[in-house]
């Protein structure tokens, strides 16, 4: 059987997402589905042109030319993988940083075909899951009264570590939990990079007052929640009341005193 080209260089990735040059992935080819090894082509490091476009250190090839053939992709790359069914990624628990946040997120995607011509594209999605807090002035504050307080935003009791399956794009929530400090986008907007699941309590300090908000939500993958907290003084006192999650279209809020 007649061998064909694979990638002389390059694999294309389709929108949404555009990964910064110099990235790196893994890539993966199998035949009959993702084994949890001997796959034709194991965890082979590709290279990010920042443009869509992916190149390897070697060439990669099809086994032949008839055998309908499965690909997957992931990033960043881990070198060693025991099974590409059950591999483990942790997001940090300081994300104060853009690059922290950055290196907490975790990317995937698979496709398949017959060999052709053109390259394998593969649509890569977010494996993990985005909350953002807004802190908002209500009745008594203004914007200026907030920025000019001390406040720090924490995620409490998550659990850090994804159990991701390339195979059919599962991710579980596994280990141990922490608290994960987010990045500060602006003076009132934070965001944190999680893994899927329950998210449960938030606490947003306010001049060393600690406000911790019962949440109780599930966050899945690949999707952005917001939530926005408004601060307000009432009967003399200072109470957050916090509104329904922007991608669920139900109120899950209440209000802490």
């Amino acid at each position: 059987m007649a061998l064909g080209l694979l990638m002389a260089g390059a694999v294309q990735a389709e929108e949404p997402i555009i990964l910064p040059k110099g990235t790196q992935a893994g890539f993966y080819l199998a035949y009959g589905g993702l084994a949890e090894s001997g796959n034709y082509i194991e965890n082979a490091k590709l290279t990010s042109d920042g443009q869509g476009g992916w190149t390897s250190e070697e060439r990669l090839w099809w086994k032949n030319a008839d055998d309908w053939a499965d690909y997957y992709c992931y990033a960043p790359y881990v070198a060693d993988i025991r099974n590409p069914r059950a591999m483990y990624f942790t997001v940090r628990t300081d994300q104060t940083t853009a690059e922290a946040q950055a290196a907490s997120d975790f990317v995937f995607g698979r496709s398949n075909g017959f060999p052709q011509s053109d390259f394998p594209k593969l649509q890569m999605h977010h494996a993990l899951t985005k909350i953002v807090v807004k802190i908002a002035a209500g009745e008594g504050f203004t914007e200026n009264d907030l920025k000019e307080g001390t406040l720090n935003v924490s995620v409490k009791d998550v659990y850090t570590q994804a159990k991701i399956n390339l195979a059919d794009d599962r991710v579980e929530a596994s280990g141990s939990s922490a608290t994960v400090k987010p990045l500060a986008e602006d003076a009132l907007t934070y965001s944190a990079i999680l893994v899927p699941q329950d998210v449960k309590t938030i606490s947003i300090v306010w001049n060393n007052t600690d406000y911790a908000l019962a949440l109780n939500h599930y966050c899945g993958w690949g999707r952005v929640y917001t939530l926005t907290a408004t601060l307000k003084k009432i009967s003399g006192g200072i109470n957050i009341s916090i509104g329904g999650w922007e991608e669920s279209g139900e109120d899950f809020g209440g209000t802490v005193n």
